[in-house]
């Protein structure tokens, strides 16, 4: 068992002074190292009950272990364990250990995660008796860049004029960079298409790596609309794919498929209408489109009706240009008897059901969120191979049956009207 450990002097006389008389020094490392494989079970086996360490009566704050010691009981230490290596600190509790503050109230553990989990994720990406962890691993071979860009939409439609339809649309970049040199930096932009209608970006989430990231602008023409500023971000990429960044938008205003759900329920026979409109603002080819019916809490063959719209859509197909709409119709039997793999839902009983739509479209994003290939640059200046795909899903997109009633969810008004001054912050939280 080889063992590496450093103390911080500085950290070691904070605590002192805070905990006093109830301060546990670590000055025995392989008394405390053997302690803490005890807690984790590679001592005396994980398989074999203890008393002192698996009885039920025990708190556990997983990866937040306690370890006894001689000289008292050392806690919080933090553990992650990944490949047959243990990672592990001992966090500054500035309340003071012995009071056990809850674990959210103390930003060290949190940090000391952290740190650990970076530790993990670097030597994980060195290659064993190769080369050492403090050097950074080097790529050979061909230099390339792989950029994607998801967004997904996520909708509960109602069909009633009391409760409006809500929608989510939000987004993720990811990055995947094979370059020479120890740090290449790579800067790109982030843009939006010119023709109809842009949508900015909000809460814009970047990751550590990134060093600079423009904030969002907004600029008036002289139509009277708005053209979204690119955003331009510098970052020195993670070996592995990374998300650069998450974003929202919530300035979207019509769905990408609107959508009527109709269920009526005679005795054992259940009649299914839906009618799918597609908006003209949505690139009319998919990679899939799959509309399913559950039918919770129902004696049926089928669990659910699951139509792939075969006739209408398939694998890179539209919806008809003229209309861009579609009806399906379509009649279900239940049985007498009671089978065994029903589904069960404690709501979705009578006429209280949805149909829930699958789709994906390639290259195309409803925000109009895309990256310039010509923005891309990579420092040091060398050739390297770009790809850029973009890709648009629907998520838990569901359509009540307008038969029946609905779960939905409320929000206060005053959280819908936020104040100027609220307004302001997110402006500058945003940046």
């Amino acid at each position: 068992m080889h063992i590496n450990y450093r103390v911080f002097p500085t950290v070691e006389k904070k605590a002192k002074n805070i905990e006093g008389d109830n301060y546990v020094q670590i000055c025995n490392i392989p008394e405390f190292i053997n302690g803490l494989l005890f807690e984790l079970g590679h001592r005396e086996g994980i398989d074999k009950f203890i008393p002192a360490r698996d009885t039920c009566r025990k708190f556990e704050q997983k990866p937040v272990f306690e370890v006894t010691t001689s000289a008292g009981k050392v806690w919080p230490v933090v553990v992650v364990e990944q490949k047959g290596l243990l990672f592990c600190c001992v966090p500054l509790v500035e309340q003071g250990s012995n009071t056990r503050p809850p674990l959210i109230q103390i930003p060290s553990v949190t940090m000391g995660f952290s740190l650990l989990c970076g530790l993990a994720d670097f030597l994980r990406q060195v290659p064993v008796s190769e080369q050492p962890a403090w050097k950074p691993v080097l790529h050979k071979g061909k230099n390339s860049v792989y950029l994607s860009i998801t967004e997904y939409i996520k909708s509960a439609q109602y069909e009633k004029k009391s409760i409006p339809d809500v929608w989510d649309l939000y987004g993720t970049v990811a990055c995947k960079a094979e370059l020479e040199g120890a740090m290449p930096d790579i800067t790109l932009n982030i843009s939006h298409i010119t023709e109809g209608n842009s949508l900015p970006l909000d809460h814009l989430m970047i990751h550590p790596c990134v060093q600079t990231a423009d904030s969002a602008v907004i600029i008036p023409d002289e139509t009277g609309s708005v053209r979204v500023a690119p955003r331009r971000v510098r970052f020195t990429p993670p070996l592995d794919m990374f998300p650069l960044c998450h974003y929202t938008v919530s300035s979207l205003q019509e769905l990408p498929v609107k959508g009527s759900y109709e269920m009526k329920v005679d005795g054992r026979t259940a009649t299914v209408s839906v009618n799918l409109k597609l908006s003209d603002k949505v690139k009319n080819v998919f990679d899939y489109c799959e509309l399913q019916i559950p039918f919770y809490n129902r004696n049926n063959k089928i669990s659910s009706l699951h139509i792939f719209l075969f006739s209408h859509l398939s694998p890179g197909q539209k919806f008809p240009s003229k209309s861009l709409s579609v009806n399906l119709d379509a009649t279900v039997q239940f049985n007498e008897n009671k089978l065994t793999n029903v589904y069960n839902d404690p709501f979705c009983v009578g006429l209280n059901a949805y149909a829930q739509l699958f789709f994906k479209i390639l290259d195309f994003t409803h925000s109009g969120c895309y990256i310039d290939p010509k923005s891309v640059q990579v420092s040091p200046n060398t050739k390297f191979k770009l790809t850029i795909v973009q890709e648009y899903l629907s998520v838990e997109y569901k359509i009540w049956n307008s038969q029946g009633d609905a779960l939905i969810s409320s929000v206060p008004k005053g959280v819908l009207e936020p104040h100027s001054d609220d307004i302001d912050k997110e402006i500058i939280s945003d940046s």
